[in-house]
């Protein structure tokens, strides 16, 4: 009786993990999805369409990004803390997440950097004609 009340609680901790690995996976999908409307709001800057509403969305984006990325790193935080207690294609999945979350930075870093030079020499339109955004 007693090993099957542990192995209830083995099963259900294993479950938890399993819908934690889940989520940073949908969280990191996410991230990487806003990377995408970044890059294409980025190569905007400059055109017709750079509008003050558009440096704003980008903004917008950029924030929803940094606010993503605290989430996926306070949940794999938490994962890796109880690493030994899961299996071993648990614990694979968990090191390839934490990898694609990595790269998925370094792509942000760079993009947002990007960003950042692109916007401090590119004039966007507003109802009135050219403004300086920065």
């Amino acid at each position: 009786m007693f090993t099957d009340k542990a192995r209830g609680e083995v099963k259900e901790l294993a479950d938890m993990q399993s819908q934690s690995t889940r989520e940073v996976e949908g969280l990191v999908f996410k991230m990487t999805s806003e990377l995408g409307k970044v890059k294409r709001k980025i190569d905007m800057l400059g055109t017709a369409k750079d509008t003050v509403r558009h440096r704003e969305e980008l903004a917008g984006l950029n924030r929803s990004i940094q606010s993503t990325a605290k989430a996926i790193k306070s949940q794999l935080e938490g994962l890796n803390q109880n690493k030994a207690a899961m299996p071993e294609q648990q614990q694979a999945k968990l090191r390839k997440l934490m990898q694609d979350f990595a790269a998925t930075l370094q792509v942000w870093s760079v993009t947002d950097g990007a960003a950042a030079d692109s916007c401090a020499c590119i004039r966007c339109n507003d109802s009135n004609g050219m403004v300086l955004c920065r």
